[in-house]
């Protein structure tokens, strides 16, 4: 039955895309002027081509702040959710945590970076994204594969790169909205800018009243949990002088959500039920700056200092538990241009250019991790942690005619674990202005992070070995008219001692470990089309096939199947947008054994929004709106439909 209703909804969605095509591509121009169109959120590929070489060859998304300001998504949990090679599965209800992989992998620091800043999740791979709302980021870039050592991330398949938001104007913003669930939301933001800087600040406030059980309610979980959730971000850029610039950002996040703790579910397995007084607070302090001067045309050298801390407090049946992560970081890079045409004329042919560009540097990163739970302390075993890496890097990027390409070095000194090098590259070739090809492949080297070592009794594993990886990926992109564009990507990537979060049934707790030898591999395939003014129409599909070698098992919750499909449209009569989307995730397997089952599930969402005038904006957004509450987690809730409506000024 669950099956049919799912074919049923992904059917109807299709149905109304077909008929959103039949019904627009007759449409006259629309009022507004194409050029300013707001619409909702669409997946854009970073620039591809010789006029770029790192992205061009790499495997990127990108997101910018005009689609996340259209998008109306409330926060990194809607606006993630579906893009090629990215998983999430919640942990109950949207406020809560939400485990994370790109390409089917997962790091307890570095899977995110805020403006270069490395992130903590709140334990391996497991990050709270209802805490991340769109309308304090600029933009979002997930780099796939390993070429995201480049910046900065720790996880073998890729880094989702954050970036707080900067306004170019004066101006400010105000965002309400609420909904199903008693969910509220508010974001007030406001922007100075000069000939010489600008300043954004950005405040947001959550609150979720009457939401699910984090326990599937199935198992006879009635109690309604609550979220509550603050977040406070400033960036400031200036440039003073002539090459010099400055730029540094300040951001705090505070959430606290109701959750529940072990128990024995009615068929007699060990999962989640409801515990009335359970609650999980996490913080989040993150500062950066980044000054760089061009000591001359062709050297520019910048210096960027960097602190984050990540702290969570977990009361379950009665029993407090915790864990505070700090990392400080000093990174010094020189940009040297080797070569370039003389002339202009020589660098503005595309086709025909030729340059050549050498980075190097050093890094310093200084850990430290706390336990923050005396009663948990075992005898000669210490649950805390601290660690100094000194890190050297260089990179080549070149361009040469139709080809470009990078590649890279770097090498990480631990003063615990040794040293251990890293190398990377890609290289593509524009085949024609409309096909470029392109292939990038690396190491990585990733040490446990210590919460993933010492956040006992949950989570943490003292005995966790360092992940060591290797991969590669080809693809294409092709843009045979401005209205179209396909990518094609497929990737390989060998694993030894894997580290995942696993959940151990016996014990009802999530514990970290190492899989001796895994295999990931599979195909992403990204597609836009562009009917006409005001409206386009897309979808993003991932295949993979995830192994554990040693047992020859599928690995734990990594769907072979997951993708999109979505189109929007501006009605021609009307300052009245519609965008449409089904999101779909396949089965997995929820535990190593490959016994725990979690079916597939298919979510339709909608939005209609109305612009009153340049400065007003109405919407209403239903969110699953075939109601599919099939759990993304054993024994843990899932949302079902919700409608939210708000509304977004923007101030002089």
């Amino acid at each position: 039955m669950h099956r049919f209703h799912r074919r049923v909804a992904l059917g109807l969605a299709l149905g109304l895309l077909a008929l959103a095509t039949r019904r627009v591509a007759g449409q006259d121009e629309p009022l507004i002027p194409e050029s300013e169109l707001i619409l909702p959120t669409l997946t854009v590929t970073a620039p591809r081509g010789p006029s770029d070489p790192a992205p061009a060859a790499s495997s990127v998304t990108v997101v910018e702040r005009a689609k996340l300001g259209s998008s109306e998504e409330r926060n990194l949990n809607g606006v993630l959710r579906g893009l090629p090679g990215v998983t999430l599965h919640r942990a109950g209800s949207g406020t809560t945590s939400s485990s994370v992989s790109v390409r089917g992998v997962n790091s307890g620091l570095g899977q995110f970076t805020l403006d270069g800043i490395p992130l903590y999740s709140g334990t391996s791979g497991v990050f709270n994204l209802s805490a991340w709302p769109a309308d304090a980021l600029e933009r979002i870039e997930v780099v796939r594969g390993a070429t995201a050592t480049r910046y900065g991330g720790r996880g073998a398949g890729g880094v989702i790169r954050l970036f707080t938001r900067d306004e170019r104007e004066s101006g400010g913003f105000v965002h309400l909205e609420g909904g199903s669930y008693g969910a509220l939301s508010s974001s007030i933001g406001a922007g100075a800018a000069g000939d010489t800087g600008r300043l954004t600040v950005t405040v947001n406030h959550d609150e979720v009243f009457d939401g699910i059980s984090q326990a599937d309610q199935e198992n006879g979980n009635p109690e309604r949990d609550g979220y509550r959730g603050s977040l406070g971000a400033a960036r400031l850029g200036v440039a003073p002088a002539n090459g010099f610039t400055l730029d540094g950002s300040l951001l705090y996040k505070r959430s606290r959500a109701d959750i529940d703790g072990a128990g024995t579910l009615p068929d007699g397995q060990t999962g989640l039920r409801d515990d009335r007084t359970a609650f999980a607070i996490e913080e989040t302090w993150v500062a950066q700056t980044k000054p760089s001067l061009a000591l001359d045309r062709r050297w520019t050298s910048s210096l960027q200092l960097g602190f984050t801390r990540n702290r969570i407090a977990v009361r379950v049946q009665d029993t407090p538990f915790g864990f505070d992560n700090r990392l400080l970081l000093a990174r010094w890079t020189n940009d040297h241009i080797v070569y370039e045409p003389a002339s202009a004329e020589t660098r503005d042919a595309a086709m025909t250019d030729s340059t050549l560009s050498f980075r190097w540097g050093g890094e310093v990163q200084q850990e430290e991790g706390t336990n923050q739970s005396n009663q948990f302390d075992l005898p000669g075993i210490p649950l805390h942690g601290a660690r100094t890496i000194y890190t050297g890097l260089t990179e080549l990027q070149g361009l040469l005619g139709r080809w470009s390409g990078f590649t890279g070095v770097r090498v990480d000194q631990y003063d615990d674990l040794g040293a251990h090098p890293t190398a990377y590259g890609g290289v593509a070739y524009a085949a024609t202005r409309a096909l470029t090809l392109r292939a990038s492949g690396g190491n990585t080297y990733r040490a446990p992070a210590f919460h993933e070592l010492f956040f006992i009794p949950f989570f943490g594993r003292s005995d966790l070995e360092p992940e060591r990886s290797v991969g590669a990926d080809l693809g294409i992109d092709w843009t045979p008219t401005p209205a179209a564009r396909l990518s094609l990507t497929g990737y390989y990537s060998r694993f030894d001692d894997l580290i995942q979060l696993t959940f151990a049934q016996r014990l009802g707790l999530f514990v970290s470990e190492n899989v001796a030898k895994a295999r990931i591999r599979g195909f992403e395939v990204e597609g836009e089309y562009r009917w006409g003014p005001g409206f386009d129409s897309g979808f993003d599909y991932t295949y993979a096939d995830s192994t554990d070698l040693v047992h020859e098992r599928e690995l734990r919750k990594r769907p072979c199947h997951q993708g999109r499909i979505y189109t929007e449209w501006q009605t021609s009569h009307a300052p009245l947008t519609v965008w449409i989307e089904a999101v779909y995730r396949g089965r997995h397997f929820d535990d190593d054994a490959n016994r725990l089952l979690i079916e597939d599930a298919v979510y339709l969402n909608a939005q209609a929004s109305y612009r009153l005038n340049q400065n007003v904006l109405f919407y209403v957004r239903g969110e699953n709106l075939n109601d599919d509450r099939t759990p993304e987690t054993f024994s843990f809730g899932a949302p079902g439909a919700a409608v939210l409506g708000g509304i977004r000024l923007a101030l002089p």
